[in-house]
């Protein structure tokens, strides 16, 4: 597949703005406020499935909660670490643990780079906008989906050709649990791409645990730290394209060992 990540970002920006319109007319601190994240999500101290109802409400202003800056960054990096380091390599099935609507495995879908995906959350409204996404796009055939834990989700071993866990894990009490379901589900020499927001309130995972936790199942080939944006809501024109850096998050991305 012969592209420029540029175009591809350029590509996927359309994609943002079309199916995720409220980013344009709503600030982050807005859709925060609308879904009370200060007590009833990032405050919260319920355990992670008594967080469905807030996780619903966020799926109808979900473009607005994460902005179109993040998600260009989350997918450059995508490319760059797993669709453009190993461009001749195909992956027919790729599943996404706290898929969230599917806002990068829809458009990775679209464009061919895999086959079929599996969206993994425990959210059924994220679930809903993700499939009318998908019949948007007339992909729903090749979609699955499983209403379930990230750390349950009852697929095969070894189903995946590649794995995402996309800035989700943080939220959960249970983070290593991700990573080993994310293992399990990874067939052996097969890539992971696993991120999270270090300074997240609701965050228990240190770096260095991280990295330790990653490196029992894959072979890292990289991991750092990439820059959280937020679109700025200007006075005059809403421009949302103008970025300023706001928090941080931290991505580990390797192949799953064949043994651990």
């Amino acid at each position: 597949m012969l592209f420029s990540i540029p175009q591809a970002l350029e590509e996927y920006k359309e994609f943002w703005l079309k199916f995720f319109p409220e980013s344009a007319s709503m600030t982050k601190q807005e859709a925060h406020g609308r879904v009370n994240d200060a007590i009833s999500g990032s405050g919260s101290k319920l355990p992670d499935p008594q967080l469905v109802g807030y996780q619903d409400q966020v799926a109808e202003i979900y473009g607005a909660y994460e902005q179109l800056g993040p998600q260009l960054e989350g997918m450059k990096r995508l490319l760059e670490e797993i669709f453009v380091r190993d461009v001749e390599v195909k992956y027919p099935n790729l599943v996404s643990l706290g898929c969230g609507p599917g806002s990068y495995e829809l458009w990775l879908l679209s464009k061919g780079f895999i086959e079929q995906v599996t969206l993994v959350d425990q959210s059924p409204a994220m679930l809903e906008r993700a499939c009318t996404i998908a019949e948007a796009l007339g992909l729903a055939a090749r979609v699955v989906i499983v209403n379930l834990e990230a750390q349950n989700t009852r697929l095969p071993s070894k189903c995946a050709d590649v794995v995402l866990c996309i800035n989700a894990m943080h939220w959960s009490r249970k983070w290593q649990e991700w990573i080993r379901e994310a293992a399990r589900l990874t067939k052996p020499g097969a890539p992971a791409f696993i991120s999270f927001t270090a300074d997240h309130a609701r965050s228990k995972i240190q770096p260095q645990n991280f990295a330790r936790e990653m490196r029992q199942y894959f072979q890292m080939q990289s991991a750092g730290f990439m820059q959280d944006v937020e679109a700025l809501r200007q006075t005059a024109t809403h421009n949302p394209t103008a970025f300023v850096a706001v928090s941080m998050r931290m991505f580990g991305c390797g192949k799953r060992l064949r043994h651990f």
